[in-house]
């Protein structure tokens, strides 16, 4: 397993794509946040949205962050370590928990 490549800097983006993306890139942005894309998964699926691929990630990274919580951490640049549970992981622990009740209640009996 190789590691990926570093992202890119953030581009600039036109003010209409931030507001507003068409409904291809928002089935992508939402697929990349699902299924927890990296750099290289957006590089190689990009060409199908119309936009660069650095336009791509930075709309990614933009919905990341606003569904990302901090914790009591930072780095050693003081930046805060942040955090985002994809909605597939959520569902999986949803699941989990809904298991161990039924387990838990099954015991009792």
């Amino acid at each position: 397993m190789r590691l990926p490549t570093k992202p890119p800097s953030s581009p600039d983006i036109p003010f209409n794509l931030l507001i507003s993306p068409p409904e291809v890139v928002e089935g992508f942005i939402v697929k990349a946040i699902e299924e927890a894309w990296n750099w290289d998964d957006c590089r190689y699926r990009a060409v199908q949205t119309g936009i660069a691929a650095e336009q791509l990630w930075t709309l990614i990274k933009i919905r990341r962050q606003n569904s990302s919580q901090k914790i009591g951490l930072a780095d050693s640049f003081s930046r805060p370590f942040v955090y985002m549970t994809p909605p597939s992981a959520l569902r999986l622990l949803s699941e989990i928990d809904q298991g161990l009740a039924v387990h838990a209640r099954l015991r009792k009996c």
